[in-house]
């Protein structure tokens, strides 16, 4: 799919990532106010609605990480607002669906793949450690993909990471074969939604 085509309109809610220093691998909920084409690529004005003092930001669509390393690609900055979550224990309440929905496993295990709610946006890592009464360690992807750091969180403030493409919609990241891990969460397809190829 080209980038002229994306799916992005103004007005629709989404999600942004940056590059900069300190905000590595975190995801922040915004509206798209709007479009712009560059001979440099699209570009999207950003409101982010956790930060509404925030100036309106102009992203790149795709952007390479920093510092860019040698055989690196440009990574999309913007992607569809998150699909809503259900627990396994309410699947039961889920009658239809138009559009993408996660289901989450009850149940945190050390080595899920979490997005973290915290500071008005959601960071990308991996459960290490539990450490009881619902506390985990987190630790935050390495740089560039993120910040490198290790923190106690709440697994009240966790979703399961997703990743969004052109082609392939919303995807749950597979552990490594290594781990001999499940995938913390799986989605639900509404019976007409077809790939995007």
């Amino acid at each position: 799919m080209d980038e002229n085509d994306l799916p992005f309109k103004v007005g629709q809610l989404a999600e942004a990532r940056s590059f900069a220093q300190g905000y590595r691998g975190a995801w922040f909920r915004c509206k798209i106010i709007d479009i712009a084409r560059r001979d440099s690529g699209m570009l999207y004005a950003l409101q982010y609605y956790d930060f509404p003092d925030e100036k309106l930001n102009w992203t790149k669509l795709y952007q390479y990480p920093k510092p860019r390393l040698k055989n690196t690609e440009r990574q999309l900055m913007v992607r569809p607002c998150f699909p809503s979550v259900y627990h396994e224990n309410k699947l039961s309440e889920i009658k239809t669906i138009s559009e993408v929905v996660v289901v989450v496993n009850d149940v945190w295990k050390v080595g899920d793949f979490v997005d973290w709610w915290t500071d008005g946006c959601y960071w990308s890592g991996r459960l290490t450690k539990a450490l009881g009464n619902e506390k985990y360690l987190i630790d935050l992807f390495q740089p560039p993909a993120g910040e490198g750091s290790s923190y106690e969180a709440s697994s009240k403030d966790f979703r399961p990471s997703l990743s969004w493409s052109l082609d392939n919609g919303w995807i749950v990241p597979i552990p490594s074969v290594i781990d001999n891990h499940h995938p913390c969460a799986w989605l639900i397809k509404p019976l007409n939604q077809v790939p995007l190829t």
